[in-house]
């Protein structure tokens, strides 16, 4: 295959390729999102830290069906060291 010939393979061969073998075009961005969970009176705190993008949000979404699946579930979100991705500004 061919580093610039991405319009000739579907998504799904993208994902089976070993990650050495995915064409140079496609980025991977690594981002790091801690959530840690505390049992309080008042029902569940889920403590996020770092941040908060497409590629970490299966791993809330995770601990959210968990927390909310109990029953009686109570929820808090605490975002105080959380940031969240946007997409750059463009340049002008």
């Amino acid at each position: 295959m061919l580093a610039g010939a991405i319009a000739d393979v579907s998504p799904c061969e993208l994902i089976a390729q070993p990650r050495d073998r995915i064409p140079s075009t496609i980025q991977r961005v690594a981002t790091e999102l801690s959530i840690n969970r505390r049992d309080e009176a008042g029902g569940v705190v889920l403590a996020l830290s770092g941040e908060l993008d497409v590629v970490s949000a299966p791993a809330l979404e995770q601990h959210l069906n968990e927390a909310l699946s109990e029953p009686g579930a109570h929820v808090t979100l605490d975002l105080a060291t959380c940031s969240s991705s946007t997409a750059p500004a463009s340049a002008s």
